[in-house]
């Protein structure tokens, strides 16, 4: 019986790890939709490229705090995964 939730346990550890991954692979939307449509709407608001940086860097910026929280959502439940392991030990 103790087996069984440990191994349960792990499953679940493994299925967050792999989660983490993933997040890995959505940096690259995170941060390429929001250049892609600075650029866009930059280019279409002005003829210079003023309108252009700002845009890239609200981008930015916007990026780096979905990031932010996408990897302290993954960073809590393997900190509570690790929590449930320790104690079936």
């Amino acid at each position: 019986m103790e087996k069984e939730k440990k191994g349960e346990l792990k499953g679940e550890y493994a299925r967050l790890q792999t989660r983490a991954f993933s997040i890995m692979i959505e940096v690259i939307f995170i941060f390429g939709i929001p250049a892609l449509l600075a650029v866009w709407i930059g280019g279409m608001l002005s003829e210079g490229n003023t309108a252009t940086y700002i845009l890239l860097v609200v981008a930015f910026i916007l990026s780096w705090v979905i990031l932010s929280f996408r990897i302290k959502k993954v960073n809590a439940d393997l900190k509570e995964m690790r929590t449930k392991l320790d104690e079936n030990k």
